[in-house]
């Protein structure tokens, strides 16, 4: 598993508001804003141009959403014969539907796949577009994976009902785990990450007090 993340790459770390994450857990929501870094921390542990600590060597599999662009995912780590037929079949339901189905396929790839190594797998807001009973049939799916193998999860998402389930997630404003207790909670932690995201950025949003 992965256990200790630190940013060495000068484009990721202008990017990011961190320069290291510790004691990295086995479960790990990204929690943040739009344009915080979350798909860039993902694609930068999928591109290797991290410092990743390590207690045993890893294979990484990521699946990104793709629905939103009507394409089919085309992670070579995914699509197999079964995979693209269901993915071509998928066109005729709703959303939320096809989504699911190429989530639970990229599932099933994993339950599928052996190897002697920990396999960290990389999702990047697949509950866009779900209802929060989908998001729960994807929270048991990932239970059932951590009971039978060895994986970590890095899962990028915008939606509250995760950190409401699992309670700790990856503040992407600091780099810490921190334990969200409610709504309320929430919201003014994503504001006050926003507020420092701008100030980090140097945004300036005086020229909307036009009234």
């Amino acid at each position: 598993m992965i256990t200790n993340i630190k940013i060495t790459d000068k484009e990721i770390s202008n990017i990011l508001l961190f320069n290291e994450i510790k004691n990295v857990k086995k479960i790990n929501i990204l929690f943040g804003g739009n344009g915080v870094g979350k798909t860039t921390l993902l694609n930068a542990i999928k591109n290797n141009k991290l410092k990743l600590n390590v207690d045993k060597d890893i294979i990484i599999k990521s699946y990104t959403n793709s629905i939103d662009n009507t394409k089919i995912n085309n992670n070579k780590d995914l699509i197999t014969k079964k995979d693209f037929i269901k993915a071509v079949n998928v066109k005729q339901y709703s959303e939320g539907q096809s989504i699911m189905n190429y989530v639970l396929s990229f599932f099933d790839t994993i339950k599928e796949f052996t190897t002697d190594k920990d396999i960290v797998i990389l999702l990047d807001e697949v509950d866009s577009g779900l209802s929060v009973e989908n998001i729960n049939v994807l929270l048991w799916q990932i239970k059932d994976l951590i009971n039978t193998k060895n994986v970590q999860f890095f899962i990028s998402t915008n939606s509250y009902h995760w950190t409401y389930v699992l309670g700790k997630v990856l503040n992407m404003y600091t780099g810490e785990y921190i334990e969200i207790n409610s709504y309320e909670e929430y919201f003014n932690i994503l504001n006050k990450g926003i507020q420092i995201m701008n100030k980090s950025k140097k945004r300036n949003f005086d020229f909307l007090n036009v009234y």
